[in-house]
């Protein structure tokens, strides 16, 4: 039978921004996942390195580090993983009945802070297109509501580039691209490709092409139509929150 672990989501943004941080977070999951008490005994690094298949300096390292950051408590021999989520927005982290490398938790944290970036990029999307196109008063309402206690908030951008989930999980472009890729993949969240035209004429595509790019800024990949013979541009794919793991506790 698996398990479900709340983190908070002010937990997650402090770890991805730390590789350090990250590591000793996804160990305290691992002592939680495994133990329903939270607390591992008799916990050396021998014992915890050969449970967990972390080598020993790493594990060492997380040791002192879970320690520092308050992750991880010692009691006599006893290694205690310290609670880590809190009143406020929490995301699950749902374990099934299986061993769990460090690696595979890291990545569960980062799409974690991933995924909520997309929650809240959904709904003020959302709360935009309520505002301004809104299908009856209740929308309208509930959308201007929205955007009165956030006045700072002029446009919702739909779209999300890969330099853009780099930025967000602290990550290169290969792994923030599998990142997304496996959020998607999961039904987690909705992919929309955002493809639009352009006034781009195939036979002067370099003239064309290059002014294009002065005037909007290399925003997207150009792409040729075959069937209408004509020049689109693609835009950084757009996404949408399609789960429950991120709740207000």
């Amino acid at each position: 039978m698996g398990r479900r672990i709340y983190i908070s989501i002010d937990n997650v943004n402090w770890a991805v921004r730390d590789k350090l941080h990250l590591e000793a977070l996804a160990f305290n999951m691992l002592i939680k996942k495994s133990y329903t008490s939270s607390v591992l005994v008799n916990a050396s690094i021998r014992r915890c390195k050969d449970e967990f298949k972390i080598g020993t300096t790493r594990m060492s390292r997380i040791m002192k580090n879970g320690l520092s950051y308050g992750l991880l408590k010692r009691s006599s021999n006893n290694i205690i993983a310290q609670k880590v989520r809190d009143k406020g927005c929490n995301v699950t982290l749902v374990f099934e009945d299986r061993f769990y490398s460090l690696k595979e938790v890291i990545k569960m944290i980062q799409e974690s802070i991933l995924l909520n970036h997309v929650r809240k990029q959904s709904f003020l999307v959302d709360a935009v297109k309520k505002a301004r196109e809104p299908k009856n008063s209740r929308e309208r309402v509930y959308g201007r509501r929205v955007l009165d206690r956030m006045p700072h908030i002029k446009e919702a951008f739909e779209g999300l580039s890969n330099k853009r989930i780099m930025n967000i999980t602290n990550t290169k472009r290969y792994t923030a691209k599998k990142l997304i890729k496996s959020l998607v993949s999961k039904g987690k969240v909705l992919m929309n490709h955002i493809i639009v035209d352009t006034e781009i004429r195939p036979e002067r595509f370099s003239t064309d092409a290059a002014r294009f790019d002065r005037l909007n800024g290399n925003v997207g990949y150009l792409l040729f139509d075959a069937k209408r013979n004509m020049i689109v541009c693609q835009l950084a794919n757009s996404y949408k929150y399609n789960c429950d793991e991120i709740r207000f506790k």
